[in-house]
């Protein structure tokens, strides 16, 4: 008997010392990796002469490019970058009549999002996470609460955790629940990792199939059908899931993800990046305001010129060159206006174009276009876009912030 417990008593030690020890080593793995994306990208050789690009956009695609361009060049860069709207398009904080500073536009960052949490760690940024929020969540239909987090400061002995889940397991289901939260891991979502890979050995896709097929051999499929129509047939082929759950919790992240649009309106693809970056992985702000990952970006960069205010209407190659001009309009004054416009890379400019509104930067050697085509006043002259480059109608969102108080007692019904 005592050998037996003996035996026991070795055998779990051991099972958790092996536990411990994989716990150690993702750990340091994954330290190994945030490591790796802090830093910037390795300088290389000494160019015969100066690169001279410019950046049409500062929205976080923009920064970043600006970024790693000046990593990658150095000095060997003369680089300009020009804006209509904020630095930082829809990733903006706004000062409210109370003096305080909210997020605008992008509020949430996933942490499968590698390049937000490489640059945080590269500018010293910290996390800002929502999990001891007061607030309860809840899902309301217009009339009446689905379904509530328990509230904070009701529950007894600090037990709104377990009385939330209780609410959650309940109405769905935990097999359900269990199976949304290990969505990204189906056989057709897609892999996010795997293209972060590809991206750091200087992939690059000329269209948007491309990019897909490098997610996924299914993806562009995802495309074709409804989220809702995805996400509720049978496994082992799609998602699975209860009719209540998708139209209950994950419609609720997609509307507010996307602008009012539900798992009816939007395709399958898109289904999943919503459910990846707000219910199948952990989201967080960023201390001080998201914002600053694009500015500091930017700031790393050291534009050689910063036109803020300003719009592209047109790209056009120069005669006989390899080279490139574009016509520039200011938009709106840095010197009187307090704040730039509310409304992100507009790309409204004047129309028609007056005389003498308009100047000529250039020659380039690169034109790089780093906002929605759908949303711009740009004209390229001579250019021919790819197949799977054409524009579609681009959903134009308005943030609304309203100053009052919650009644507790409502979010109780």
């Amino acid at each position: 008997m005592a050998g037996g417990w003996v035996a026991r008593q070795r055998l779990a030690a051991g099972v958790l010392a092996a536990a411990a020890t994989a716990t150690a080593l993702r750990q340091l793995l994954l330290w190994r990796k945030l490591r790796a994306l802090a830093q910037p990208l390795p300088r290389q050789a000494k160019l015969r002469q100066q690169v001279r690009v410019v950046i049409a956009g500062a929205g976080i695609g923009g920064c970043a490019l600006a970024c790693w361009l000046r990593d990658l060049f150095g000095e060997d860069l003369e680089l300009t970058v020009i804006t209509d709207g904020p630095v930082g398009g829809r990733i903006r904080c706004i000062e409210a009549a109370d003096g305080r500073q909210y997020e605008g536009g992008a509020a949430i960052i996933s942490d499968m999002n590698e390049y937000m949490t490489g640059f945080m760690r590269r500018f010293g940024l910290r996390e800002k996470y929502f999990k001891n929020a007061k607030v309860p969540m809840g899902v309301f239909d217009g009339q009446r609460f689905l379904i509530c987090e328990a509230d904070p400061s009701r529950a007894p002995l600090r037990m709104s955790s377990f009385q939330t889940a209780t609410r959650f397991v309940s109405r769905f289901g935990f097999l359900a629940l269990r199976r949304l939260k290990q969505l990204m891991k189906h056989r057709d979502a897609p892999a996010f990792p795997k293209l972060y890979r590809s991206l750091k050995v200087g992939t690059s896709f000329r269209t948007l199939p491309a990019m897909l097929a490098e997610l996924g051999e299914n993806c562009q499929k995802l495309t074709m059908v409804s989220a809702a129509e995805w996400l509720t047939s049978p496994r082992p082929d799609a998602g699975g899931l209860p009719q209540n759950l998708v139209s209950e919790l994950v419609t609720g992240g997609m509307r507010a993800n996307y602008g009012g649009q539900g798992c009816d309106n939007l395709h399958a693809f898109v289904g999943l990046v919503s459910v990846a970056g707000g219910l199948a992985s952990r989201c967080f702000a960023i201390t001080g305001g998201n914002q600053q990952v694009p500015t500091h970006l930017l700031e790393t960069a050291k534009p050689d010129r910063l036109l803020l205010g300003h719009t592209v209407r047109r790209v056009r190659r120069l005669k006989d060159t390899d080279s490139w001009s574009i016509d520039v309009e200011k938009t709106w004054d840095q010197s009187k206006d307090t704040q730039a416009p509310h409304e992100a890379m507009i790309g409204s400019g004047s129309a028609p174009l007056t005389e003498g509104s308009v100047f000529v930067e250039g020659p380039f050697d690169i034109v790089a276009i780093a906002h929605p085509l759908a949303r711009s006043c740009m004209n390229l002259e001579d250019v021919q876009l790819q197949s799977g480059s054409e524009q579609h109608k681009f959903r134009r969102c308005v943030t609304h912030f309203l100053r009052g108080v919650l009644r507790p007692e409502f979010f109780a019904k």
